[in-house]
C-alpha cells in the first residue's frame, strides 16, 4: 500500500484548520470552543500518526521481499 498521500495531505489541512480554531478560541477565551478543537486535533494527529507509522510499515515489508 505504502504510503496513502492523499488522505495525509487532507488529514494535515483539516489539522491546520482546527490549529487557526484553538488559536482563535484562546484569543476569544471560548473554553468550550476550545474543548471541542482540541479533542479533534489530538483525533486527527493519531488518525495521521497510523497512515504515516502504516505507510512506514508496508515499505519496510517492501524493502524486505526485494
Amino acid at each position: 500500500m505504502s504510503y496513502d498521500i492523499q488522505r495525509i495531505r487532507d488529514i494535515q489541512e483539516k489539522l491546520q484548520c482546527t490549529i487557526e480554531c484553538i488559536e482563535k478560541s484562546r484569543v476569544a477565551g471560548d473554553a468550550e470552543t476550545l474543548e471541542a478543537c482540541e479533542y479533534l486535533a489530538a483525533s486527527y494527529n493519531e488518525k495521521l500518526a497510523s497512515l504515516v507509522n502504516r505507510g512506514l510499515k508496508d515499505e519496510k515489508q517492501q524493502h524486505a521481499t526485494v
